[in-house]
């Protein structure tokens, strides 16, 4: 027995090899949680990359309780509220681990739940065969993609998101700010992509210097609360304290003094005018950018060095367009 729905995606992935999707399976409350994708193949891109589609996710909810479930399916505003969260733990991992920033997650309001309930096709079936569906009537909604369509790499797929998803992993902050900033500049949004990547940045330094400080250097609470106040800036912090705590080869590849550049930029859009300085070419903010993310990447693996003594690969730097 099972409740079901289907979210219909445009997912693109990309990999140097024909793959397949295998189910994602993990608990949440009282509940066992199934996803399975339908997939098509699309092609290759000059004889390299391997494209295949992910056309629709469906969601199975199951219980041994059958009252349990049926009760669960009958009851609107709580089956609409397990929907959104088991339907985001799915949708966060990819947006967030899986560097989509086009996906979302989803939002809908409560007198939107037949419209909600008809879009993701609720089912319930008490056997494993015959299923009934939650709306009877139609209300000529078509599902669509919108929202949930991107292209992701199988290997980050394979390694990052399918662990978040079936361990259910905490995302780090950071990590949400970083695909924000991603986001808003390929929406042109520059100023808001500076904001995203400098409240990333400030969240990925304080936590690792906490870490750093606390187990390599057995600070107490009070004085690394002091160190990390607002009388000490981010400026100071990146100009001085990176090449304290992390080796220059680390570093190698990180152009901080661009970072600067974007931690200036923000403090003049947040204490000054508002915006980004008039004349910054495009090229020198997309720069800018794309060595603030790679340093936020590189401060929350260190950071789990510092606490766990085990080095995180990189993997690929990041790289906006």
């Amino acid at each position: 027995m099972y409740i079901r729905w289907t979210l219909v995606t445009d997912l693109f992935f990309t990999n140097y090899e024909p793959f397949e999707l295998g189910p994602i399976c993990f608990k949440y409350k009282d509940y066992s949680c199934e996803l399975s994708f339908e997939i098509e193949h699309t092609g290759t891109l000059k004889d390299i990359t391997v494209y295949s589609k992910v056309k629709s996710v469906d969601f199975f909810l199951r219980n041994d309780d059958y009252a349990k479930l049926e009760n669960l399916f009958n009851n609107n505003a709580k089956i609409f509220k397990e929907m959104i969260a088991v339907s985001n733990i799915f949708l966060k991992a990819v947006r967030v681990i899986g560097r989509c920033p086009r996906v979302h997650e989803i939002s809908y309001k409560k007198e939107e739940e037949d419209i909600f309930f008809e879009r993701f096709d609720l089912r319930f079936s008490h056997d494993g065969s015959d299923e009934v569906s939650k709306i009877n009537h139609k209300i000529f909604y078509h599902p669509s993609s919108k929202g949930y369509n991107d292209t992701i790499d199988f290997l980050l797929w394979k390694w990052e998101v399918v662990k978040y998803i079936g361990y259910k992993v905490d995302i780090a902050a950071e990590k949400e700010f970083s695909i924000n900033a991603i986001e808003q500049f390929q929406l042109f949004n520059n100023r808001i992509a500076v904001l995203e990547a400098t409240i990333g940045l400030e969240i990925a330094l304080n936590n690792y210097l906490k870490s750093y400080f606390k187990n390599h250097k057995g600070l107490s609470d009070s004085r690394i609360k002091n160190f990390l106040g607002p009388e000490i800036g981010l400026m100071a912090r990146v100009s001085a304290m990176l090449s304290l705590t992390i080796n220059d080869e680390s570093l190698s590849k990180i152009d901080v003094d661009k970072v600067l550049l974007l931690i200036g930029w923000r403090n003049k859009i947040v204490h000054t005018n508002g915006n980004i300085p008039e004349g910054v070419p495009d090229v020198l903010i997309l720069e800018s950018l794309n060595h603030t993310l790679n340093l936020i990447q590189l401060l929350s693996n260190k950071r789990r060095y510092v606490e766990t003594g085990k080095e995180l690969r990189m993997g690929n730097f990041i790289s906006l367009p």
